[in-house]
């Protein structure tokens, strides 16, 4: 059930920062520095208070973080998904301190989101992974932890790649209704205007204002395929986990025999010396 919950999350975790990190540049206008400025504060939890949240899902069990954490990250997204077309650029550069002041579209339509994602990550890392550890015996942690490590790097892969042609369809659809005279089937024209790109030299000011539309509803359909695998995440782990409270770990002896022998043989190493 934990691989099954890692598969959903880890999957919403790579929609939510690959698109949004486009999504600042390609459309809104940040610089490179800017957009990765602007998405430190949701890692800054992390660094700080996950390994704190590891004593509290040993005491009290680690279903309700990775019931809650899921839910609160999800609310986060929805908010970044409400970041509107207008919202101004952000042209951070490190030779021009007049630059290192976000703009209040940041502290409206972007931080808040990244605070919130910031606090049910926080809730939900450090727990998930001692769920995954402690669901094995001591002696097979090296295979669970491969196996959790392999399905959080498929699961992002797929997902990014699968919402990506739906994300086109949507694109491209939105521009043909707003910019009824551009042949979007045109194979110049899409690679002038692409999704969540800024558009090529010589598109019409028309045009690109019809493709910034396009792009943030794009961007708006990722951010809702993500909150929705947060919350499937969470109800998995709600719903299928069964992990009491303060639960003690217990050691189970591995069948291996050669590990067995070699537990055997460490006492009369010792006693010999």
């Amino acid at each position: 059930m934990t691989n099954l919950s890692t598969l959903a999350i880890y999957a919403a975790l790579a929609v939510t920062f690959y698109y949004l990190t486009l999504f600042l540049q390609g459309t809104l206008g940040y610089s490179a520095a800017a957009a990765g400025t602007a998405l430190i504060p949701g890692v800054l939890f992390l660094a700080v208070f996950s390994s704190r949240l590891g004593g509290l899902s040993a005491r009290y069990g680690a279903r309700w973080l990775l019931t809650i954490g899921p839910v609160i990250m999800a609310l986060g997204v929805l908010w970044l998904s409400r970041i509107p077309t207008t919202s101004p650029a952000w042209d951070l550069h490190a030779s021009a301190i007049q630059t290192f002041i976000p703009p209040h579209g940041y502290a409206t339509a972007l931080l808040p989101g990244l605070v919130v994602f910031g606090i049910g990550a926080t809730l939900m890392v450090a727990p998930l992974t001692a769920t995954v550890m402690g669901s094995v015996p001591v002696e097979r942690a090296g295979v669970a932890s491969a196996v959790n490590t392999a399905v959080s790097d498929v699961g992002p892969q797929l997902a990014v790649a699968v919402l990506f042609v739906a994300m086109t369809q949507n694109f491209y659809g939105a521009l043909a209704r707003d910019a009824p005279d551009l042949d979007v089937a045109s194979a110049a024209v899409r690679h002038a205007v692409a999704p969540l790109n800024v558009p090529g030299p010589g598109v019409s000011e028309e045009v690109r204002r019809a493709a910034r539309d396009a792009s943030t509803g794009a961007f708006r359909l990722a951010m809702v395929v993500a909150a929705v695998l947060l919350f499937a995440g969470a109800l998995i782990n709600g719903a299928g986990l069964r992990i009491p409270s303060g639960a003690p770990v217990v050691r189970v002896a591995s069948p291996d025999p050669l590990w067995r022998r070699c537990r055997h043989v460490a006492p009369e190493i010792r006693g010999a010396s």
